[in-house]
């Protein structure tokens, strides 16, 4: 069965463009998709070889998430994050632990990652792999999210969901270190008692 990690990152870049009616309005076009794969293998990116395993599972599960509209878009290229410098490689393992973690507590058997896309410009898909989501402001065009009968605007949706995670997160690690810190506390009045109990054996 085809499996990718759970911690890959990828970036899709789709030709959006009217059908072209000309060959030198299509050469433009195939130049600008091109520009668009050198920017993100400049960016950090390694480009997904086209007709491999991952490059076919990815394009598969995306143009079936995108449903009628998926027969109307043609993937131009698909790329990884490479987690090339220190930072994306800290950030890759704290995810795997994060996993591992939530997959241990589960019993063993769901570590609950779920796939998902997300829709921005090229710059923003960019600033999202150098920095995270944490850091990431969206544009002044960035789509709108409907969450019941309000309207939030993607970043707000984004940032509502981290801060939810955050929280949790931040709960579990307080959780953790109060443990700690009281198996050290009782480790230590155990060991101060033993001392003690010598001491006034010695004594005796």
């Amino acid at each position: 069965m085809e499996h990718m990690g759970m911690e890959d990152q990828v970036s899709i870049v789709i030709d959006d463009q009217e059908d072209q009616t000309s060959d030198s309005e299509f050469d433009d076009s195939a130049s600008s998709s091109f520009s668009e794969i050198g920017f993100f293998t400049r960016n950090g990116m390694a480009l997904l070889e086209y007709g491999n395993s991952e490059h076919r599972i990815i394009e598969r599960s995306f143009l079936k998430g995108l449903g009628q509209f998926g027969k109307e878009t043609k993937v131009v290229a698909i790329h990884k994050n490479s987690y090339s410098s220190p930072i994306g490689q800290a950030r890759m393992e704290s995810f795997r632990i994060f996993s591992e973690a939530v997959r241990r507590k589960s019993g063993g058997n769901n570590a609950n990652v779920k796939y998902a896309w997300f829709g921005a410009s090229r710059d923003e898909i960019c600033e999202i792999v150098t920095h995270g989501f944490g850091r990431f402001r969206g544009g002044e065009n960035s789509e709108s999210c409907g969450l019941g009968d309000n309207k939030l605007s993607r970043i707000q949706l984004i940032q509502k969901m981290r801060r939810l995670a955050g929280d949790k997160l931040l709960i579990a690690v307080i959780k953790f270190d109060r443990k700690k810190q009281l198996q050290a506390r009782i480790k230590s009045s155990a060991s101060g008692d033993l001392n003690s109990a010598k001491r006034y054996a010695a004594g005796a």
